[in-house]
């Protein structure tokens, strides 16, 4: 379909992130760059379940990607910059661990949406899954975070 496309399409600009990280930590600071990453995540995400053009999904993978890439090398070099040298392991298995549940879970949404016919707009839901965790650490970088 037209929506796995997309995603393929917008899973390729992943690398892309990965090159931008370094100017947001440089530009902003680590926690402001992940602020930044969240509200990308959340435009991408209202963007991606408001508007059902082809354009406006493949624009919408597009920022998925990059924010994904950005986080995928943001949050372990935070966590080996601010935890002593013994819990850098540690924190790195854990939150590749949290990574692979939410892929876990991903898959098991869509596949429920996609295959029970929950309804035909189940798939929106998929897509604006992505605001819970941004919101949640965008409040956290706010409030327990500020001086940072």
């Amino acid at each position: 379909s037209v929506l796995s496309l997309a995603a393929i399409f917008g899973k390729s600009f992943i690398y892309l992130g990965v090159g931008i990280h370094r100017y947001l930590i440089r530009t902003f600071g680590w926690i402001q760059a992940m602020k930044i990453t969240d509200y990308f995540t959340i435009i991408a995400a209202f963007i991606g379940i408001l508007n059902l053009s082809v354009g406006a999904q493949a624009f919408s993978r597009i920022i998925f990607g990059i924010v994904t890439g950005i986080n995928t090398i943001l949050i372990p070099t935070y966590l080996t910059s601010v935890l002593p040298g013994a819990m850098g392991g540690p924190a790195g298995t854990l939150n590749q661990l949290f990574i692979t549940i939410g892929i876990f879970f991903g898959f098991w949404m869509g596949y429920i949406v996609v295959d029970e016919q929950v309804s035909d707009m189940g798939w929106r839901f998929i897509v604006g899954l992505p605001i819970i965790p941004a919101l949640i650490r965008l409040h956290t970088a706010q409030n327990v975070y500020p001086y940072l």
